[in-house]
């Protein structure tokens, strides 16, 4: 079986998304949307169904889950709609402005079975999670700084 994705914001992140889905078994672009025209037409050329209204994308019954990569202030709203409309959801961080709405939309969620994520990738960086795992062996350390600089 396959699941079939809809992406809701094409800007700077979703690239990555979009280039790593052809690598995951069994995934599916099912349509993207965003209000720039121009972002559309390479996935409109390939076939892949495009939408200015997120809402009308939400409609469609063949997309499992939705991927919302949408200025800050809009996760909370977008998200809730697509749950309410049965999508599970992956959130570009923040989830969302507040931990009240992030908490609201965790229940929500629970409550119709559907999974809330926020795309946290750096928890599976293999440099992370081999020094977390070396801070437990040691003695117990009072305070830890981190920088990580990337060049995107």
């Amino acid at each position: 079986m396959c699941a079939r994705v809809g992406m809701i914001g094409l800007g700077v992140i979703s690239r990555f998304y979009l280039r790593g889905i052809p690598y995951v078994p069994n995934l599916e672009l099912a349509g993207v949307c965003d209000l720039d025209e121009g972002r559309m037409n390479p996935y409109r050329v390939l076939g892949v169904p495009a939408y200015t209204d997120y809402r009308v994308m939400l409609r469609r019954p063949d997309i499992d889950g939705v991927v919302i990569n949408l200025p800050n202030h809009l996760h909370f709203r977008v998200a809730l709609e697509a749950l309410a409309a049965g999508k599970h959801v992956c959130c570009e961080k923040p989830m969302t402005l507040s931990p009240h709405e992030a908490q609201v939309l965790c229940t929500f969620a629970a409550n119709r079975q559907r999974a809330m994520i926020t795309a946290f990738h750096r928890r599976h960086n293999r440099n992370f999670t081999k020094g977390l795992a070396g801070l437990s062996k040691g003695p117990r350390i009072a305070r830890v700084r981190a920088r990580y600089l990337e060049r995107i």
